[in-house]
């Protein structure tokens, strides 16, 4: 039974206010030595070994930051919420193992650890290996803002590094270890403290794509809105809306908990005749939430659903674990809270069954996804901006890519819009008038809080 995380030293770590090395840091060579001399597992020659090593240039930046600089009494973000000492242990857990947790993340081998010993929680679902330098250059991030410092990564856009960043999040969150009793016979990873402070990080970092609707709920919900959620108030709408936005990782790791015994807290599960949702389906689950979130609000456009069979039975198996999960009463389920008002989780139940049965099913837009990914990197460089006014070079040149991409896909939707047009055109020149072909018309015929 091993741990991804070493017996990297964190008792060391020095906190700097960022204006010069503070005398009392560890030493880079020291720390770096004592967290992967013991840790470093040996070869089995399939490979995958192979994957942290292949990244390994891109972490010294952060090395030196880690063992020069020591971390930032305080920084931006969710980070900000936990104290420098914690941020310090998490961060170096990450940087001194770095190798063997990418390893351990991407593992490709079904039933053995990356010592080669077997699994014990194959329960979880690990990312694929082939999108390995998505989580590396996720777990750098993660790092970086546990940190405090350095410059900030723009994260790329594409919908397969989103979802590898998303997935790296709800793998970790079960596998990291913070007392003995989560996994007996495993010493702990780290302090509770310091695993809070980066798995929220790495939620931060994985779960991009909730931020445009965060944005859109600081805007509260419109007057008037489309499909289910018309026949309900607009403070039920925005109150279901603000706990699924305020919530949704969360939410996602109940209705897609691999493990059968105990809920997201740890406690033994109370519902146990509810059927959840595979977590090899979190992906589907996920983006059927959004889509929820931004009908209840009745604001902007909406993502393209994944139409393919698995995705519309997660879809459907969310709305009918989460008809009897959601708490609106205390009578409900005596001694938990309500998740909220009898209206709201009304409101939320209707369209949660809307987008499952793809009612009012938008048009697909192929542009959509792309769209929001570069609103997620664009948001990732308004932080740089915020945070020190200047971007680097490799910044620039990275966003300037990014915007000829999106110039490039806005020329070719033009020229097949040109293209359709001209053959609307000629086809009205030489086609009869269908109205007197028409056909005559036919008559007749655990106990916690889930919000």
């Amino acid at each position: 039974m091993i741990t991804p995380f070493g017996t990297t030293p964190t008792t060391e770590m020095a906190i700097s206010d960022g204006s010069k090395a503070n005398a009392g840091n560890i030493g880079l060579g020291n720390l770096i030595s004592k967290a992967m001399g013991s840790s470093m597992m040996s070869s089995k020659g399939d490979g995958s070994n192979k994957l942290g090593d292949v990244y390994d240039h891109a972490w010294g930046p952060l090395q030196n930051l880690l063992g020069f600089s020591g971390v930032a009494k305080s920084c931006a973000g969710v980070a900000d919420q936990y104290t420098p000492e914690a941020r310090a242990e998490a961060c170096a857990k990450i940087v001194g193992n770095h190798c063997n947790l990418l390893k351990d993340i991407c593992n490709p081998r079904p039933t053995l650890n990356i010592d080669g010993t077997s699994l014990t929680q194959t329960e979880l679902i690990r990312v694929d290996a082939s999108l390995s330098q998505y989580v590396d250059e996720g777990l750098r991030e993660a790092a970086r803002r546990l940190l405090g410092r350095g410059q900030p990564t723009i994260l790329h856009p594409s919908p397969e590094a989103q979802e590898a960043r998303a997935a790296c999040a709800r793998y970790l969150y079960y596998r990291i270890q913070s007392t003995p009793g989560q996994k007996p016979g495993r010493s702990p990873d780290m302090g509770e403290e310091a695993a809070a402070a980066m798995k929220a990080v790495l939620v931060e970092v994985g779960f991009t794509s909730w931020e445009p609707l965060k944005t859109l709920l600081s805007r509260g919900a419109a007057e008037e809105v489309v499909g289910a959620a018309a026949s309900f108030s607009k403070a039920a709408r925005l109150e279901a809306a603000g706990k699924l936005v305020g919530n949704h990782f969360n939410l996602l790791q109940d209705v897609c908990n691999p493990r059968g015994g105990t809920n997201i807290d740890d406690v033994p599960l109370t519902q146990t005749e509810l059927i959840r949702v595979s977590a090899a389906s979190a992906r589907y689950v996920d983006e059927g939430l959004r889509e929820v979130a931004r009908r209840l609000l009745g604001r902007s456009k909406p993502d393209s659903l994944s139409s393919t069979k698995e995705a519309e039975e997660a879809r459907a198996a969310c709305a009918r674990y989460l008809a009897t999960r959601i708490q609106s009463a205390e009578a409900h389920k005596p001694g938990r809270t309500p998740d909220m008002g009898e209206e709201a989780a009304a409101v939320m139940k209707a369209v949660l069954n809307e987008v499952a049965s793809g009612a009012s099913k938008p048009r697909v837009d192929v542009h959509c996804a792309h769209s929001n990914a570069l609103a997620a990197g664009l948001e990732s460089l308004a932080l740089q901006l915020r945070a020190t006014g200047e971007l680097t070079q490799g910044q620039a040149n990275e966003f300037g890519a990014m915007m000829t991409d999106v110039a490039n896909r806005e020329s070719d939707r033009d020229s097949i819009v040109r293209r359709r047009n001209s053959i609307d055109s000629r086809r009205s020149r030489t086609e009869p008038d269908l109205g007197s072909l028409r056909a005559p018309e036919q008559k007749g015929s655990g106990m916690c809080t889930l919000l």
